[in-house]
């Protein structure tokens, strides 16, 4: 093979798009590194029309003769996802077995050409994988691709992409080269279905289908009058059919053969439309001609007694009578048989293609149901029943001491009723809430600092419970994990999960958490999920889904509330975050503590918004099994308080003082961010947590 400068290759990869974004960034990708990647990416649902066989066989060759290596993604989870193939994923693998054999057969070199199952990707890379997709839309990077090679109808999901380029300073971004969409067989089909067979050629249809559709295709050899338009370009800047524009993104849009200057590039990137290229003709007889016949190298095609070397010649003769709609069709009849027939002949001959096709027959046939049983991660082997307690997700920079002190009083509980007691670390799901703005670095440190505290305040609760990161969790089973999770988006509606965890609630990221915490209460085989109030809409989604299911290995878990501890000093005034509003576990034990509730709220008689009173009874009494206040003899000398109750009462009626109260806490608390900071002196882990933490709130400050 003659090998190609530079410009050959970049003409013949820009050929194969009917729009690029960007052509001068595809010029200078090609020009500095030959062998650069190209990304497609296919759901393994069912049959492959002559767009997916032919076409895109013949788009590929291209660009691996350019010296691209195509990498296709074969979406066997994203087909799970989608419910195709009834849920099966064994079928789903299998027909996507069959999808590669038609390539081969329809004469795709696979020389450079990549086949990577997401299913196997994802789980080979979980560690890396599932972190970056949590974040963004993320095949695209994972595969390394430098060019998006996919139809017109996905250009602007690809433009996220490129989007996320900009947001995250990256400053090579993927190119995007969509190529055309075929028109389906009949009148008024702007794409091919594959849910109506006869809307496209499909690539083991038999001689007798292809002469049945294409003889009943719509097929105009007239142009329809264009509609008058005030989108016109200035005729005098030299734009011709074929060349690039810039459009006012700083993007680059191909300016196609046939374009009119009834259009603009603006309104080419704004379109919904299949198709970027003016036609008044919409003709899907001459659309296969020149898409599928003369896809190919040196093709010629033959109508009537005339064979024609171009497609131009093919439309100018069908436009002005030189050729009938019969020889049009009878001629592209024997030329799509002619291209199929190879792969007829591939599943004919004995082996393992002709047993795959088989397989893929008989399905059509079937009624498509889910197979029985229900995957999940097992991240436990216990026989005593599963207390799961969910640490929250780190939404502040720091983590408070009621948030440490309610998970604890959650562990406590299961300890007392003598389960097996789970601590979840939800770091993954932390992400996809874009905690800490996603810096996983900064979610684990968040979560270190919450598991240091807990053992240097209660090491004898801590020494009977089993910490999990949902991370380390993950990894030891991805592949049951997450199709644990699709399984999950299978079953909800979109609208229901997103009102049930937060009617407010836009984010993609939450969504894919409330299923990822369907995922976990299975994998830690929980039999009681204990919550504070505001988590009881994210537990019950778990229990909807047991109940509707049936998840027969597993228990339903039993929800269990356990009222949340707020160590909440003062109504926050003003936006942004107010250090002085709360009690945080790095805090100081000698600068911040006695500062902070001399200032705290604690009005006489009120029990309702009162840190210092919660903070007595949760750090003395519940803790320590006592609190003794210190007083003047003058005003009742000192008393010891085992009761919480009794602690309220005298509150209540203000047979206790705030000041008196408020001195005898502060030394508590004192007491207590002592023994959390000496935790951290020791602590190897929880001494770099400190510094993470700290080293993320400097950074975020410094962007204010």
């Amino acid at each position: 093979m003659v090998e190609l400068s530079a410009e050959e290759k970049y003409e013949i990869v820009l050929s194969v798009g009917e729009e690029c974004q960007v052509a001068s960034e595809l010029k200078n990708l090609i020009a500095k590194k030959p062998s650069f990647n190209l990304y497609d990416g296919f759901e393994p649902s069912g049959r492959m029309h002559i767009a997916q066989g032919v076409f895109k066989a013949m788009n590929v060759n291209k660009c691996t003769r350019a010296g691209g290596i195509f990498i296709f993604w074969v979406a066997d989870w994203f087909a799970l996802m989608n419910d195709k193939m009834g849920g099966d994923l064994d079928k789903i693998k299998t027909v996507g077995k069959y999808l590669i054999e038609v390539w081969k057969a329809a004469g795709m070199d696979m020389e450079r050409v990549r086949f990577v199952w997401a299913s196997d990707g994802i789980t080979t890379h979980a560690d890396t994988y599932w972190p970056k997709m949590l974040d963004i839309c993320n095949d695209i990077f994972h595969l390394k691709a430098d060019v998006c090679q996919l139809g017109v109808d996905q250009r602007k999901v690809n433009a996220l992409a490129r989007e996320y380029c900009d947001h995250a300073g990256i400053k090579l971004k993927p190119i995007i080269l969509s190529h055309h969409m075929l028109y389906g067989l009949k009148q008024g089909q702007e794409k091919m279905s594959k849910s109506d067979p006869d809307s496209a050629i499909f690539m083991e249809d038999s001689c007798e289908d292809v002469a049945r559709k294409i003889n009943a295709a719509y097929c105009p050899m007239q142009e329809e009058k264009p509609a008058p338009s005030n989108l016109d370009f200035p005729t005098s800047d030299g734009v011709e059919a074929g060349a690039w524009r810039p459009d006012g993104q700083g993007c680059g849009t191909h300016i196609p053969p046939g374009w009119t200057p009834s259009q603009s590039s603006s309104a080419l990137d704004d379109s919904d439309s299949m198709h970027l290229k003016k036609d008044l003709l919409k003709n899907p007889c001459l659309d296969y001609v020149e898409n599928i016949l003369f896809s190919k190298p040196d093709a010629s095609f033959k109508a009537g007694a005339t064979v024609y070397d171009t497609f131009a010649a093919v439309r100018a003769a069908a436009l002005n009578g030189q050729m009938t709609e019969g020889e049009l069709k009878a001629g592209l009849i024997d030329a799509i048989n002619e291209l199929l027939e190879p792969v007829r002949a591939h599943f004919a001959k004995e082996g393992e293609p002709k047993e795959v096709f088989e397989l893929v027959k008989q399905y059509k046939k079937e009624v498509m149901v889910p197979p029985k049983g229900v995957k999940h991660l097992k991240a436990l082997q216990e026989t005593k029943p599963v207390w799961a307690v969910f640490a929250s997700m780190p939404t502040l920079p720091y983590t408070s001491l009621g948030e440490m002190l309610t998970v604890l009083k959650q562990l406590k509980a299961g300890l007392a009723a003598e389960h097996a007691v789970v601590l979840w670390i939800a770091d993954w799901s932390a992400i996809a809430h874009g905690c800490m703005n996603g810096d996983i670095k900064s979610i684990r440190a968040s979560f270190t600092v919450l598991l240091a505290s807990l053992q240097a305040l209660a090491p004898e609760v801590m020494c009977n419970v089993k910490v999990m990161m949902q991370s380390e969790a993950i990894l030891t089973n991805p592949s049951d994990y997450w199709i644990s999770v699709i399984n999950v988006g299978r079953h909800f509606d979109l609208n229901d999960i997103a009102e049930s965890v937060d009617p407010s609630n836009e984010g993609a990221g939450k969504i894919i958490a409330t299923l990822m915490h369907v995922a976990d209460v299975m994998g830690c085989g929980a039999s009681v999920v204990c919550h504070s109030p505001s988590a009881q809409p994210l537990h019950s989604v778990a229990v909807r889904y047991y109940e509707a299911v049936g998840v027969d290995c597993l228990p339903l878990p039993k929800l269990v509330c356990v009222p949340a501890v707020s160590t909440v000093l003062k109504e926050k005034t003003g936006g942004g975050f107010d250090a002085d509003a709360d009690y945080w576990l790095l805090d100081n034990p000698a600068a911040d503590a006695t500062r902070k509730m001399k200032r705290a709220f604690c009005e006489p008689g009120n029990v309702d918004f009162n840190a210092p009173l919660t903070l007595a009874a949760e750090l003395a009494i519940e803790l320590e099994g006592s609190l003794v206040v210190k007083r003047k003899p003058a005003n009742g000398g000192d008393k010891e308080y085992t009761s919480v109750d009794a602690l309220t009462a005298d509150f209540t009626s203000e047979a206790l003082h705030p000041g008196d109260l408020k001195a005898s806490v502060g030394a508590k608390v004192v007491d207590v961010l002592t023994k959390i900071q000496g935790e951290f002196k020791q602590n190897k882990d929880a001494k770099k947590a400190d510094a993470d933490v700290k080293a993320f709130i400097k950074k975020m400050s410094k962007k204010k």
